[in-house]
């Protein structure tokens, strides 16, 4: 039976859940949402903390999506399914099962990091926490709140990039202090690339859908509105030209294509032609950085004759890919673990050598394919899931955007058209670059899958619940047992996600502590409390090694110095790493360890005797 339909509900919803109590009370949810979709990127955790570009950034995406998690497990505890019930489509289903698969996957893969294995289940797991709670409780008429928090982010991260390009940073505190690079406090190119790449499509959104659907609610034109968009998206793709960022840049063209697709299908004319106003708007501001910002139009330009010169290339990537198939194929069908594909590249590196002799040495920490990552982390079956995924969602799209009868021929609304060109951008650079490694960007993704799918694979099943409940394939959790058991278990998940950052947090606190003070006694006792944390045990470790090291070094005592390189060489036999690769050979070669210096060596391409970090 078809639930009956009232003014103030949104067509966004599932229908089956809007006349029950939602998981998660929509403004606070939206609150929630805007905080970690809206403001990681422009978070700098200055220098109170060791890892100050990352941590904060962690804490913003991931304590909202806990808290949204935890509100809906405690509600799901105590009235059950079928005063809350919980719709979980055959997507999100689907990504269920690749999650618990990497929550199992210890059993059979020796996780060489066991921190970098949870922190980066925790990152997963927030996902799909995401999707499915926006899929069932978050209405897309309050998207406009996340797409302008986007929006005036881009713009406000692209002035901090003014200033750091132009050495004019320093007097401000909450900027990343790096003179010179075009960045904001994203900390990377590419990263920042993304970032306006995605505040740039919803401002376009802004303009296009928000701001006549608001004009239409209050009866009447908003011209300071439409005008302040309009800025928004000035600024926004002056930024974005100036990143120089191709896998960015070539997302968001992907983007405006998907774009183009649905609004042509949808008949829409008002729609289409401030698409087309939009688009000339960006091309506008692309046009006037060419010829008023002609050194990073130049560096752009360097970029592009370079993948025209030397394609095969790729930018770079072509050894990194060869050195991530050697890897997968070294581990088809376990993976190398969840996160540990840093942990070895290195080896997977000195396989390629054996392989390809003209290989030339490289390290990084990411395969700048997250399609490729995947297949190495997760192995054949996680890769082929993933995959698979992929492929039926783009079958569905084009499915549903060229069927020109029956439902599938019904235009999609705002968000979900929003949606789909995000999916576009941020797959496009998914190609070439690491999204899905930096939790402030991935959530989008999540987000966006959400918005989509509950337009796109609607032709799954019909509208409304049968008699047994179901709905797109996957029942509707009505069992009190199941549910409060569902519920309880995303409570104390989340509550043990918690104290995982809070105690890494403090832990990461003492790190900073023991590197600021030049007591070794009191360095050595801090570092002892930090490896109590699990976030941050390897990097304790670490940290201690070489308190060991300078503090032999320094007093000439030999123990000391003894005890911190081989307390370095087992962590680089666990986590093998360039720079600290590079310290072990210069020490072996010092006191004359031939035998650990050859060990050493097989690293490197055969022939060489020094390492060079070509970046992480």
């Amino acid at each position: 039976m078809a639930v009956k339909r009232t003014k103030k509900q949104d067509s966004s919803y599932p229908p089956s859940l809007e006349a029950n109590l939602p998981l998660v009370p929509e403004r606070s949810l939206t609150v929630l949402w805007l905080v970690c979709l809206a403001l990681p990127n422009i978070i700098f955790s200055g220098g109170f903390w060791f890892q100050t570009l990352h941590l904060m950034k962690w804490v913003f995406a991931m304590v909202p999506v806990g808290i949204a998690c935890f509100i809906a497990g405690y509600r799901l505890l105590r009235h059950g399914g079928e005063k809350v019930p919980v719709r979980i489509d055959l997507f999100g289903a689907l990504w269920l099962v690749m999650l618990l698969y990497m929550t199992v996957q210890p059993l059979w893969v020796n996780v060489r990091s066991t921190p970098t294995f949870f922190r980066e289940w925790f990152f997963f797991a927030s996902m799909w926490a995401m999707y499915i709670l926006t899929y069932n409780a978050f209405p897309g008429s309050r998207f406009g709140a996340i797409a302008l928090g986007a929006a005036l982010n881009g713009a406000v991260s692209t002035f901090f990039a003014e200033l750091q390009i132009r050495n004019l940073s320093d007097p401000f505190p909450f900027i990343l202090p790096t003179p010179g690079n075009y960045i904001a406090n994203t900390g990377q190119q590419e990263m920042f690339g993304l970032w306006l790449a995605i505040a740039l499509l919803c401002s376009l959104y802004l303009y296009i859908s928000f701001i006549p659907a608001m004009e239409r609610r209050k009866g009447r034109s908003s011209p300071v509105a439409a005008y302040f968009v309009l800025v928004l998206i000035l600024i926004n793709a002056w930024g974005l030209w100036g990143t120089t960022t191709r896998s960015a840049l070539g997302g968001f063209f992907a983007a405006l294509i998907f774009l183009l697709i649905l609004y042509v299908r949808s008949g829409d004319v008002q729609r289409r032609r401030r698409f087309y106003a939009g688009v000339l708007l960006v091309l506008f501001a692309f046009s006037c950085s060419v010829a008023f910002n002609s050194s990073r139009s130049g560096s752009l330009k360097s970029k592009v004759q370079d993948l025209f010169e030397n394609p095969t290339e790729i930018g770079g990537r072509d050894g990194i890919w060869r050195t991530s198939w050697t890897m997968f194929t070294t581990h088809p069908v376990r993976g190398v673990g969840l996160g540990q594909y840093k942990w070895h590249y290195l080896d997977a590196q000195r396989d390629t050598f054996a392989r390809h002799p003209d290989h030339k040495f490289q390290y990084t920490h990411w395969a700048h394919n997250e399609i490729l990552q995947w297949f190495c982390e997760a192995g054949l079956f996680g890769g082929l899931l993933l995959v698979g995924l992929g492929i039926w969602w783009i079958v569905s799209f084009f499915r549903r955007a060229f069927t020109s009868s029956g439902d599938g021929g019904r235009a999609l609304g705002d968000e979900a058209i929003w949606a789909c060109a995000c999916l576009a951008l941020i797959w496009f650079n998914a190609i070439f670059s690491r999204p899905f490694h930096r939790i402030e960007n991935s959530l989008w993704t999540a987000l966006a899958f959400a918005l989509a799918n509950r337009e796109l694979l609607a032709g799954l099943a019909p509208a409304a619940d049968d008699a047994n409940g179901e709905r797109n394939g996957i029942r509707i959790l009505r069992s009190p047992a199941l549910s409060r058991l569902i519920g309880g278990t995303a409570a104390v998940v989340t509550l043990a996600g918690f104290l995982f950052l809070g105690h890494g947090l403090y832990g990461d606190y003492l790190i900073r502590r023991a590197i600021q003070t030049n007591d070794a006694v009191t360095q050595k006792a801090l570092l002892d409390r930090a490896h109590k944390s699990l976030m941050v045990r390897d990097v304790s470790e670490k940290q201690l090694a070489y308190h060991y090291i300078s503090l032999g070094h320094a007093t000439k005592a030999s123990d000391a110095l003894s005890e911190g390189l081989n307390r370095l060489l087992r962590f680089f036999e666990r986590e093998p790493q360039a720079e600290d690769l590079k310290i072990l050979i210069e020490w072996s070669s010092k006191l004359q360890q031939k035998t650990l210096l050859d060990k050493l060596l097989t690293f490197l391409k055969p022939g060489t005797v020094a390492v060079r970090n070509s970046g992480s």
